[in-house]
């Protein structure tokens, strides 16, 4: 009987160890559940931001398209128009000629 309750001593003295390791092994878990939470959070935050700033680089880069697309019309625009003024002023320069050797040849008679 002496011996019997030795070894159920013994036995109680264990489990109590392991029932001890079991609660410090659980409370690692959640320690380190807890961190994975916290890391998974701080993760899905970076992406986030990682997206909003494609998606303000997307805009930003259509924005510059279309500033460019609008600097070539103004481009093209203002080209015309110096096309438009040359001929005039080759027009002019024409007329002006023209009225001289008018007037030139009225001089004349």
């Amino acid at each position: 009987a002496d011996q019997r309750a030795t070894v159920l001593s013994d036995w109680e003295v264990t489990l109590a160890q392991k029932e001890a390791q079991l609660n410090s092994l659980q409370e690692a878990f959640v320690k380190r559940e807890g961190i994975l939470e916290d890391t998974t959070a701080s993760l899905n935050a970076q992406m986030a931001s990682i997206s909003d700033k494609e998606r303000e680089h997307g805009k930003t880069k259509i924005q510059a398209q279309d500033q460019i697309r609008n600097a070539d019309r103004t481009i093209r625009a203002a080209a015309q128009e110096a096309a438009a003024l040359d001929q005039r002023r080759t027009a002019l320069e024409k007329r002006e000629e023209l009225a001289r050797e008018s007037e030139v040849r009225w001089k004349q008679r």
